[in-house]
């Protein structure tokens, strides 16, 4: 076995995290693309949102905290590229706290949709049980890796 100084860099189970870190900005912007492209369509954002408004109750209190959530993960996401390539220390925090915001994110959404819209317009599909156990996942196997591995301490020092 390797001495524990040794074990530095991008190797390891380090790789699978990093393949995800590298895939998630694209990933990001193709879910988001997926998500509001149809708001685009008519080519007119403001006027197609403002019409789900008024079709569907409460609309906007859901739809403009969820875009801005989309954009300020997608930041995030971007930061934390840059976070690993530096390998600065504070990579695994927010590594760590990114999926901590997924999972409230998803159990605070899906209970508003539920509360201030009803069974008329709450549905899980397979991509929404997917996206929940994904993040259980993460946080039952890349948490506490991040938290105790030697490798990421030894990683990101700067």
């Amino acid at each position: 076995m390797k001495d524990k100084s040794e074990l530095k860099g991008i190797g390891g189970w380090l790789i699978l995290p990093a393949i995800g870190v590298f895939l998630g900005p694209f990933i990001a912007i193709g879910m988001d693309f997926a998500s509001y492209a149809s708001y685009f369509e008519g080519g007119d954002f403001l006027g197609t949102v403002s019409y789900y408004n008024s079709e569907i109750p409460n609309f906007s209190i859901l739809f403009w905290p969820e875009l801005l959530f989309a954009i300020f993960i997608d930041v995030l996401i971007f930061y934390l590229v840059y976070l690993m390539v530096a390998k600065k220390s504070f990579f695994p925090i927010l590594y760590v706290r990114i999926i901590y915001l997924s999972l409230a994110f998803l159990i605070i959404d899906y209970s508003a949709i539920y509360l201030l819209l009803g069974d008329e317009y709450f549905f899980i599909d397979s991509t929404d049980i997917r996206a929940f156990f994904q993040v259980l996942f993460s946080l039952a196997v890349w948490v506490p890796y991040m938290k105790k591995s030697v490798r990421v301490k030894n990683t990101f020092i700067n």
